[in-house]
């Protein structure tokens, strides 16, 4: 029987369409897989001022990203990279709560545990973990006596039919940062170390494998090998079978780099930016392999609209905030200007100096001037003035220690003059001149009018950060007594400018700086 020359066409379409469709057995197919990511919100579900004045970030506007992302990809994963909880006045009071909300709305993943996560205490931790609809993840931070993670090393997620394995790894740098008594029970292994060992484990149960690393993607320039917080591009060249490295830590915006066969990635700082990773994976009877990676960050920008759902979530804890954010605490007579403080001694930096010699009564107050932005005009001071002037969260301590030793502290702390790491004191007077070779600059200290004396015995005001960094060689290992008040020290300046009713800090001529013109430019924040 013959066949119409048309049906014969009509069919030959119909197969072939078919055959697209539905490829004959053996036939290999391409799917594409989409990774959506975030790293140091740092609490910010609102958006932020950049240094030159624009609105960006929030977790609010990341929102409406990652709805548009999942119209066109509903099965689209979608990670955080820690330094989640801690941050800003909100996460202060909060400790994480608001956020962490706000990421249960928009279904999460999966987030890795970065170093912040520990400023509140292994307590709030738990809580937190709690509250998530997601696994925390990190395969290097363990049980002291067992060696056992402490958090889910990894986690297995199905997408069109393709296995991802998403591996968690913390900056192990942890121990040289926070309060021991945060920490304790917890071992953090070396996160180079860890990536050799967990990534042979887990490469055999996936098929595309994904590291959400906090740390920096790539090392910077004379920085030293291995480098915790640096180590992304390290991992992916010794580690063979990583597909992703997705970064963090840093605060700096890398929108793809290639190391090792993988690509490497960080979505910046306080939701700047949402990262997303395309991948084309071919699937096949032999197997399933990656046939394409593409990395690119899309700014969260002002003219992103704010999310609707995320706004019902957040806008309990807001209120709340605001009303705390916005209550006058007592006044100042004079301007706090830190904008020059990382160069010349200001009345803004002595006010901390104050505070803290209020609070403890130590013979000598030490603080790091890693603020050289805010301006509070002279008049009300509320409490986000406050949070303001000094967003870290360190606790403040007061150690025992020699005059030698306080000096050798001084010496090294005068070598960041110009930046974030310049050490500043109060209670003693002393002139560094930073035209001479580092380790040589400071030229006199004086305490009561004397010469210093290298036996002299002092108590000493510091926070717990600059306390315990370096670990072995840090300054409160060397110390005779160490005394934790068990406060924050941005308690600490509120409750002063609260006794005070109006405060009149003053520049007091705690230091001297000569050949200034050596002085470095401002650096960025830790």
């Amino acid at each position: 029987m013959r066949i119409p020359l048309g049906l014969a066409l009509l069919a030959a379409v119909v197969v072939a369409t078919l055959s697209f469709f539905w490829p004959p057995a053996g036939a290999a197919e391409t799917v594409t897989l989409t990774i959506l990511h975030t790293t140091d919100l740092h609490g910010y579900v609102r958006s932020h001022l950049t240094d030159d004045g624009q609105e960006m970030g929030g977790l609010d506007r990341i929102g409406t990203l990652i709805r548009r992302e999942r119209r066109t990809d509903p099965e689209a994963i979608l990670l955080d990279n820690g330094d989640t909880i801690q941050g800003n006045s909100m996460a202060f009071m909060f400790k994480g709560r608001h956020i962490i909300e706000g990421m249960n709305a928009l279904n999460y993943d999966a987030m890795t545990a970065g170093n912040h996560e520990f400023n509140f205490g292994l307590r709030v931790i738990e809580r937190m973990r709690q509250a998530s609809r997601f696994p925390w993840l990190s395969a290097n931070v363990v049980r002291a006596s067992s060696g056992e993670p402490v958090f889910e090393p990894f986690v297995i997620l199905e997408r069109k039919g393709v296995r991802v394995g998403v591996l968690g790894l913390t900056v192990s740098d942890v121990p040289n940062w926070e309060q021991p008594s945060y920490i304790e029970g917890l071992r953090f292994v070396d996160i180079i170390a860890a990536a050799r060992e967990w990534v042979p484990r887990v490469r055999p149960l996936c098929d595309v494998l994904v590291l959400l690393a906090h740390t920096g993607a790539e090392r910077r320039e004379n920085e030293r090998y291995p480098s915790a917080a640096a180590a992304g591009a390290d991992i992916a060249r010794e580690c063979p079978g990583v597909d992703v490295v997705i970064c963090g830590h840093r605060h700096v915006p890398v929108e793809s780099l290639e190391a090792g066969g993988a690509v490497l990635t960080a979505a910046g700082k306080w939701g700047s930016h949402l990262g997303k990773v395309t991948l084309e994976v071919e699937k096949s009877p032999d197997g399933v392999r990656v046939v394409s990676r593409k990395a690119q960050l899309i700014p969260v920008t002002a003219d992103v609209p704010q999310d609707a759902v995320l706004e019902k979530v957040v806008a309990p804890f807001e209120q709340r905030w605001k009303k705390w954010a916005e209550e006058v605490i007592g006044e100042t007579a004079v301007p706090l200007d830190f904008r020059r403080a990382q160069q010349e001694e200001t009345a803004a930096v002595n006010l901390i100096h104050d505070a803290m010699k209020w609070a403890t009564g130590a013979d000598v107050t030490l603080h790091v001037v890693f603020n050289n932005s805010t301006v509070i005009p002279a008049g009300p001071v509320t409490n986000q003035d406050v949070a303001e002037m000094y967003e870290y969260d360190n606790a403040l301590w007061v150690l025992t220690l020699t005059g030698r030793q306080l000096k050798d502290y001084l010496e090294d702390g005068i070598a960041g003059y110009g930046t974030w790491r310049f050490l500043t004191a109060a209670g003693i007077n002393y002139v560094f001149d930073v035209s001479r070779p580092r380790g040589e600059r400071l030229v006199r200290v004086d305490y009561n009018g004397r010469p210093l004396a290298d036996d002299a015995v002092l108590t000493v005001a510091i926070n717990h950060y600059n306390a315990v960094r370096g670990v072995e060689d840090s300054l409160y290992r060397k110390a005779s007594d160490v005394r934790e008040t068990g406060r924050w020290i941005r308690d600490v300046i509120a409750d002063y400018i609260r006794a005070q009713g109006t405060v009149r800090p003053a520049e007091r001529g705690w230091f001297t700086v000569e050949g200034a013109g050596a002085a470095r430019p401002a650096g960025s924040a830790r």
